[in-house]
C-alpha cells in the first residue's frame, strides 16, 4: 500500500512539473518586439540601463532596421519597471506634432474655469497651474458641480511645459523611427534636448530616448557640440549567426519542437543577420507545418521542404519587393548606365554575404569595361538611402 501511494505521488509530481505552458506561434515568432522569445544581449542591456540611470543625459539608440533596437528597449523597460511614453515618427511628423502626441498620451488639460474645486480629484498630485487627468483617475463631474477645462493644446505647447508634465508623471519619452524626421526638424529637436537636460535638476529621471535606423548617432539627431557631454549613444549591431540560431532554437523549444540543423542553417543564411527576417521565416515555416501552438508531445522536425517556406514568404512580401526594386533601378532621366540595375546584378552574381567596393567594381567591369568608378561610389550610397528603400547596407 505504501509503495502504491509513493508510485502515485511520483506520477503526480512528474505530471505537475512536466506541464508545459502553451504558446501561440505568433507570440513566439513575430515581426514586432518578441519578449517571449528574447535573446539576452547583456552588454547592450547593461549599457542601456547605465544611460537611463545617468541623470541629465539624453539617449540615442541607433543601428540598422531589424537589429532588435525596439525589442532591447522593451525588455529593459519591463525588467526594470520603467515608465515610458512612446511616440512614433513618420515622414510627415514635425516637432510640434511630436509634442502634441505626447500631450495626447498624457491626456493633459489646463483647468480654465472651476465652479467647485472638490470635483478635481485627479489634480491632487500637481501643485502647478497645469493639471493632468488620467492615469490614476479621472476628473469627476456631477450635475451640481461643473468644471470647464480646455485642453493644454489650446494654449501654447512648448518643450518646457512638456518636460514638466513628463517629469511630474515620472515618464521617459521614447521617440521611435526618429531618422524619418526632416533635417530641419532634427535641428529644432536638438534644442529640445537641452531643455530636457536642464530640467533634469528638477526631475532626475526625466529623459528622451531617440531610436533611429542609421549608421551613426549623428545621423539620427544632429545635436549641438555643447550637448556632447549630455548625450549617450548606444549602437545596436545586427545579431550574429549564433544569436540568430538561438532565436530559432529557443522559439521552437517554446513550441516543444526540435528543428533539424540543416533547416536552422538555411533560416540563418536567408535571415542575413536580421532578427525580424528570422522571425518571419520561422513563422511561415510553422504555418506550413501546421505547428500553430505548443505541441503536447515532443516533435522532431527534419527533412523539411524549406523551398515551400521561402516561396510563401516571398509571396507575402512580393509587392513590397517589387516596389523596392522599382525604387532601386528607377532613373529620373535617360543616361548611359542604369546604375542601380548594374550594381544589383553584380551583387547577385557575387552571391550572398558581404562584398567590398573593389569586388563589386571588378564584377561590373567584366560586363561594362568602361563603367566609371565615380558612378559606383555615388550609386552605392544612393542604394543605401531611404529614397531607394535602403536596398543595400554599407
Amino acid at each position: 500500500m505504501i509503495i502504491k501511494k509513493k508510485t502515485n505521488m511520483i506520477k503526480f509530481l512528474k505530471n505537475l512539473f512536466s506541464s508545459r505552458k502553451v504558446y501561440k506561434v505568433d507570440e513566439v515568432f513575430t515581426a514586432s518586439a518578441s519578449l517571449k522569445n528574447y535573446i539576452k544581449r547583456e552588454t547592450l542591456e547593461g549599457k542601456l540601463n547605465q544611460f537611463i540611470n545617468n541623470t541629465g543625459k539624453q539617449v540615442i539608440v541607433y543601428g540598422q532596421s531589424g537589429g532588435g533596437k525596439t525589442t532591447l528597449i522593451e525588455h529593459v523597460k519591463n525588467e526594470k519597471k520603467i515608465k515610458i511614453l512612446e511616440s512614433l515618427c513618420l515622414k510627415t511628423t514635425t516637432i510640434d506634432k511630436l509634442i502634441l502626441d505626447a500631450f495626447d498620451q498624457l491626456d493633459v488639460y489646463f483647468d480654465s474655469e472651476s465652479a467647485d474645486s472638490e470635483t478635481k480629484k485627479a489634480y491632487d498630485k500637481f501643485k502647478s497651474d497645469f493639471k493632468v487627468i488620467g492615469g490614476e483617475g479621472g476628473q469627476e463631474n456631477s450635475s451640481t458641480r461643473s468644471v470647464k477645462s480646455r485642453r493644454v493644446t489650446d494654449i501654447q505647447l512648448t518643450a518646457q511645459r512638456l518636460s514638466t508634465f513628463l517629469g511630474k508623471a515620472g515618464f521617459i519619452w521614447l521617440i521611435d523611427d526618429f531618422h524619418k524626421l526632416n533635417e530641419s526638424e532634427k535641428e529644432e529637436f536638438s534644442q529640445m534636448l537641452k531643455v530636457f537636460s536642464t530640467q533634469s535638476k528638477n526631475y532626475p529621471s526625466l529623459k528622451i530616448i531617440c531610436v533611429g535606423a542609421e549608421r551613426s548617432a549623428r545621423e539620427v539627431v544632429n545635436y549641438d557640440k555643447e550637448m556632447n557631454d549630455r548625450v549617450s549613444e548606444l549602437h545596436v549591431p545586427l545579431l550574429d549567426n549564433k544569436e540568430i540560431k538561438q532565436i530559432i532554437k529557443n522559439g521552437f523549444g517554446l513550441l516543444n519542437a526540435d528543428l533539424d540543423d540543416e533547416t536552422i542553417n538555411l533560416i540563418t543564411k536567408f535571415s542575413n543577420n536580421l532578427a525580424t527576417v528570422a522571425h518571419n521565416l520561422c513563422n511561415q515555416l510553422c504555418y506550413d507545418l501546421n505547428l500553430l501552438e505548443t505541441s503536447k508531445t515532443k516533435l522532431h522536425l527534419e527533412n523539411i521542404d524549406f523551398d515551400t517556406t521561402i516561396k510563401g514568404y516571398i509571396r507575402s512580401k512580393e509587392d513590397n519587393y517589387r516596389k523596392s526594386l522599382d525604387k532601386g533601378i528607377s532613373q529620373k532621366r535617360e543616361v548611359k548606365y542604369n546604375n542601380g540595375l548594374i550594381i544589383l546584378i553584380a551583387l547577385i552574381e557575387l552571391g550572398p554575404g558581404q562584398h567590398t567596393y573593389a569586388e563589386i567594381f571588378s564584377k561590373i567591369k567584366t560586363k561594362e569595361p568602361e563603367y566609371p568608378a565615380g558612378n559606383l561610389t555615388l550609386y552605392l550610397k544612393s542604394l543605401c538611402s531611404q529614397e531607394r528603400d535602403e536596398i543595400l547596407v554599407f
